[in-house]
């Protein structure tokens, strides 16, 4: 499956509960690197394109903008906790 739905593709490829899985994925759509086993990132002109490891559903995201958007997204619920980072790092320190 193949979509530009941000909404749909995380619902169905990740837990958004889970900071380890939001946090790996957030990394690594914004290195645009494939280090983070979980998710693969290639580069198709202009699209990033993000493939979940366990089910090989894709997302496409079409620009630079929309990639940011979607960072956002993953980021947004994490931001009363100081962001992304400071989450993970705050779940460590309480496990």
């Amino acid at each position: 499956m193949e979509t530009t739905d941000f909404n749909v593709w995380l619902n169905q490829n990740v837990k958004l509960s889970n900071i380890n899985q939001v946090w790996t994925l957030y990394h690594a759509v914004r290195t645009e690197s494939n280090e983070f086993y979980s998710f693969s990132i290639m580069r198709d002109e202009e699209r990033l394109l993000v493939k979940c490891s366990k089910s090989q559903n894709t997302l496409i995201i079409e620009n630079d903008e929309l990639k940011h958007r979607f960072l956002h997204t993953l980021e947004y619920p994490f931001l009363y906790q100081g962001g992304i980072d400071t989450a993970k790092e705050l779940s460590r320190d309480l496990a």
